[in-house]
């Protein structure tokens, strides 16, 4: 599939083994530019490859998936152009997560909704988020129907609970929760997570980002127990993603095909991908749509 030349894409991505079911939902994908029609915010920090949506249409016809969610990325700032251009031209088989400052109101929000976006992002990882998580206005997406979708490192389990008592929306927290893989299903991490995903039932999981915290590397297969043990601690309330285009991560995107096979070790039949790709993501992204 074609790529830009130097872009840090991954040059060739295989066609997975595994087939994904028709509306299968990559729930965690972002576009990015390109930069000469939507420029990068001035706060973006180094290289930053285009990413358009034109290759991510390619990438999903060859992975199999008919749905996609597109996260906005840190290097857009609030600047929502890029997102609903891509809504806009990939049609209703997807759904946005924009970033909102504490000045988008009403009118804007309404304006995004209407482009298919669903939710709002919150960063508890990075050191210098685009909005502050407290300035985040929460009390604004409930009426639309919006969920919140939250990058968390373990030790933010806390701020956590405090945005599920904010607000009266569901909660996603992205990148399977980076738990320290070393540390197993074993591990203080993630017996925590799953706690608070068996007790809180607004609490959802993405299972995506299994190439940021694995410590074997390629194909990641440490992350995978993991994975399956937050599958079955919320199968009802279980997300996946390509993470596509992986932007920041060292050495470059892994090959999407790979990230898609990973899915017949976390999910054990049929039944349980159709959950994971299709029922799950139609519930919380395309509820007013009658999916």
């Amino acid at each position: 599939m074609p790529t830009r030349k130097g872009s840090g894409l991954h040059p060739a991505p295989s066609r997975p083994r595994l087939v994904p079911m028709p509306l299968a939902c990559d729930a965690h994908a972002m576009v990015i530019g390109p930069a000469d029609r939507f420029p990068l915010a001035a706060r973006a920090e180094g290289p930053v490859a285009d990413a358009p949506k034109e290759v991510l249409n390619l990438l999903h016809a060859l992975l199999g998936f008919d749905r996609g969610v597109l996260v906005q990325p840190d290097c857009h700032g609030l600047d929502h152009h890029a997102l609903v251009d891509a809504l806009g031209a990939l049609g209703e088989g997807y759904r946005g997560v924009a970033i909102l400052g504490p000045a988008t109101d009403a009118a804007r929000i309404a304006l995004l909704h209407r482009a298919g976006v669903r939710a709002v992002r919150i960063d508890l990882v990075s050191q210098r988020p685009v909005v502050a998580p407290g300035r985040v206005p929460l009390d604004r997406i409930a009426d639309p129907g919006w969920h919140v979708e939250i990058d968390a490192p373990p030790e933010a389990l806390d701020a956590v609970r405090a945005i599920l008592a904010r607000t009266s929306c569901p909660v996603v927290i992205t990148g399977t929760g980076r738990l320290p893989v070393a540390e197993g299903t074993h591990g203080a991490a993630f017996r925590a997570l799953a706690a608070l995903l068996t007790e809180e039932r607004r609490l959802w999981i993405k299972l995506d980002g299994a190439e940021r915290i694995s410590v074997a590397g390629p194909p990641y297969r440490d992350v995978d127990p993991i994975a399956r043990a937050l599958f079955e601690a919320a199968p009802d309330r279980a997300l996946w993603g390509t993470g596509w285009p992986h932007p920041g991560l060292p050495g470059g995107a892994p090959d999407a095909g790979m990230l898609v096979d990973r899915l017949a070790a976390i999910c054990p039949d049929r039944g349980a991908l159709r959950r994971l790709l299709v029922e799950n993501p139609s519930r919380l992204y395309w509820r007013d749509a009658g999916a």
